[in-house]
């Protein structure tokens, strides 16, 4: 079991908004692209879409994206403690455990890969 940073951004853009969960696996951020808002994450499966690794800069960074991607702040942080054997560089299991340990949101958090880059996110919040 290994723990580590989380941050969720709100990304607005010309087409609307969305936010990111991150999750950092060494020097990477894990991230999924999720059309709720966090507030509204439950029990019930939600689909997200796992999109490319972002730098590490994007667990404090708050501001416009070049290339007139958007705009993103940051709406949640703190640090996540994994159940599954995650090793930078590999390819993730077909389910992802974690419990997020934040200010704004803790709980049981469970990611489920459905096809290629579409998942499930299931959320519990304590």
């Amino acid at each position: 079991m290994s723990i580590s940073d989380f941050v969720i951004q709100q990304h607005t853009t010309n087409t609307g908004i969305h936010w990111d969960l991150m999750l950092r696996l060494g020097e990477v951020l894990l991230t999924w692209q999720v059309d709720k808002e966090p507030d509204h994450w439950s029990a019930e499966p939600l689909p997200c879409r796992r999109i490319f690794d972002h730098r590490l800069k994007y667990l404090t960074y708050e501001g416009d994206i070049s290339g007139d991607r958007g705009r993103v702040q940051i709406y949640a942080s703190g640090q996540y403690q994994c159940y599954n054997d995650l090793i930078a560089g590999h390819s993730l299991p077909d389910s992802l455990s974690v419990t997020l340990l934040g200010r704004q949101y803790s709980g049981e958090l469970t990611l489920t890969r459905q096809k290629d880059d579409l998942w499930l996110l299931q959320f519990n919040m304590q």
